[in-house]
């Protein structure tokens, strides 16, 4: 097939392309992994899928923007990872797709960024995501990325596992499932279905991100004596925010179970903020403006302008020297907040 001008949608079976400066392939229906593979190649922008692909046994890179159409149809494959996207700014979309790992290693994941791929989104709509010895979704230290994920669900190991940077995360409607796969040991296996890993590195990762999550169920489930909790924030991971609205957590798959198990490694400051339907868990922090937060409400009052609210987080006795500066309101949202003030 040779195309000299337009662009060019393919539904039935190509064997060679030839295209022509500027002419794009718009959609390309394929139903195997070499057929994916060359769509990919040769700059497809949507990928539709035509059939169950079982024979999935490569990593597939994806370094431009792309869609993935998948018609309700299944990937299947035993690659430690299906898909990696390995470039900056890139646009990535899985639509109405199953995607299923069948790797035994616990570095297994069905879709991941590479460090390389800052400014990066990820959208997720209408899936499944199975991953039993891995994680779902596995984020490297890149930064700035997006994950937006929506009316999906995804079992893992971890679902969700970030050690990127000044990234968000943000899922909707959807099903979280985290299952501690690990034979018992001693100590237990301890880790969590949404898991922000600093990798024992302070400030090079897991750090500065925001998690949303609204209108979903996470489920936290042990098979035996190891431990999976909800949320872990762990090896120095910092200064991540937390909100959960309309979220439930439950614990070995009992609905009416409320599960409140956060792993938080506090061999680390990890100055990090949990909020659950607008109440403070685990505040890291002692003070807010607006969505910029602070280690020290000094800090807070420090930087704040006139006709700013400072939000004291942090339950604790403050004592206050001299107020100077613009009006400004202080307002204490945490319990026990006792303010002294020093003429």
């Amino acid at each position: 097939l040779t195309v000299n001008q337009g662009a060019v949608e393919i539904y039935g079976t190509v064997k060679n392309i030839t295209l022509a400066d500027g002419c794009p392939i718009k959609v390309w229906a394929v139903g195997d992994e070499a057929t994916f593979n060359t769509a990919l190649a040769k700059g497809a922008k949507t990928i539709q899928l035509k059939n169950d692909i079982s024979a999935w046994d490569t990593v597939c890179l994806i370094s431009h923007d792309l869609a993935v159409n998948g018609k309700g149809y299944t990937i299947t494959g035993s690659a430690t990872r299906l898909f990696r996207i390995t470039t900056e700014n890139t646009d990535v979309k899985f639509n109405d797709i199953n995607l299923v790992n069948t790797s035994t290693s616990e570095d297994a994941r069905c879709i991941s960024f590479d460090n390389t791929s800052s400014n990066s989104s990820l959208y997720v709509e209408n899936c499944s995501l199975t991953d039993p010895e891995g994680k779902a979704i596995f984020a490297t230290p890149a930064s700035n990325l997006l994950i937006d994920i929506k009316d999906s669900e995804i079992s893992a190991w971890a679902a969700i596992n970030i050690t990127a940077n000044n990234s968000t995360i943000n899922v909707t409607n959807s099903v979280l499932k985290g299952r501690n796969p690990k034979q018992v040991v001693s100590p237990a296996v301890t880790y969590g279905t949404i898991v922000f890993d600093g990798n024992n590195n302070l400030g090079g990762y897991a750090s500065n991100n925001c998690l949303n999550i609204y209108n979903s169920t996470i489920y936290a489930i042990e098979p035996n004596e190891n431990i999976q909790a909800w949320l872990a924030l762990q090896n120095g991971a910092q200064n991540n925010i937390i909100k959960l609205d309309e979220a439930t957590r439950c614990l070995n798959g009992n609905d009416e179970s409320i599960n409140t198990r956060i792993i938080i490694d506090n061999s680390y400051d990890v100055k990090s903020v949990i909020w659950i339907g607008g109440a403070f868990v685990y505040p890291g922090y002692e003070a807010s403006i607006g969505s910029k937060y602070y280690v020290t409400l000094a800090e807070a009052l420090a930087a704040v302008q006139a006709g700013e609210t400072v939000q004291i987080l942090k339950s604790g006795e403050y004592t206050l020297e001299k107020l100077t500066g613009a009006n400004y309101t202080l307002e204490a949202v945490a319990e026990g907040v006792v303010l002294k003030h020093t003429p």
